[in-house]
Formats: structure tokens, C-alpha cells, sequence
């Protein structure tokens, strides 16, 4: 049987985001840095803060070069989720939509009020004065 070796406080790793909690177009994995190593689980702090979640050895991945530092984490905690919707190019996981019946006129339409233009998902057959 292989064991992983340990990882040093302040290296870089790479945690796999599993599909729940990313939107296709997220990467698959996130950067962090090892802030804290104890009994075998370590505290990961990422650009947007410190993880919730302890993680074991085996769940994270060393990286060879140093792309997180732990005086930029923010000392505050967060979830995996939020740290990938976080770092997400897009707006993170699920999509925003409306379901106006009267063409996105009024201002109950959910995309005119986020400043957001109506998408494909939002109704396919009515007309849309918001597109």
C-alpha cells in the first residue's frame, strides 16, 4: 500500500470540485494553500477565505508551483461552493431566468430588476421587450 506523502503548511494544493457544486463552465479544480496541518486533516485557505471543510490527504493534490500565498486568504470562512461560484467566471452554479407572461414590460420581470437581459431559458414563445 502507497501513502501520500505529508504536506507542508503554505503549500499549494489543488482540490477536485465535485460536479454538484460547480457550473459546467467552472474549472474543475480550485487552488488553496494549506494554512493549518493537524492529525492528518488540513485547513485549506483559498482567495475568497478559509474553507469550512477540513480535508485528508488523499482528497487534495500538492502543487508544484506556488500559486496562493497565506497572507492573501482572508480570514474569514466559507464553503466550497461559495469559494467556487467565488472564483467562477460565470455567475457559479444554476442559471437565473425569468417567467413573465406579458413580455418582460413591468418591472416584476426578475431579469429587469437585476439589470440582466432575458436569456433562452427565460420563455421561448411570448415576445420579450427585454432582450
Amino acid at each position: 500500500m502507497v501513502r501520500n506523502a505529508p504536506i507542508s503548511v503554505g503549500q499549494t494544493v489543488r482540490i477536485p470540485i465535485p460536479s454538484v457544486d460547480r457550473a459546467k463552465t467552472d474549472p474543475r479544480n480550485l487552488l488553496g494553500v494549506v494554512m493549518e496541518a493537524e492529525d492528518g486533516f488540513y485547513r485549506i485557505g483559498t482567495d475568497h477565505g478559509i474553507l469550512s471543510q477540513q480535508y485528508s490527504r488523499n482528497q487534495i493534490e500538492p502543487s508544484s508551483s506556488q500559486f496562493v500565498s497565506k497572507e492573501n486568504v482572508p480570514d474569514k470562512e466559507i464553503s466550497l461552493r461559495a469559494a467556487v461560484g467565488a472564483d467562477s467566471l460565470d455567475s457559479g452554479q444554476g442559471h437565473k431566468h425569468c417567467n413573465c407572461v406579458q413580455g418582460c414590460k413591468t418591472g416584476k420581470c426578475n431579469c429587469r430588476t437585476l439589470g440582466r437581459l432575458c436569456n433562452n431559458r427565460c420563455h421561448n414563445s411570448t415576445s420579450c421587450k427585454n432582450k
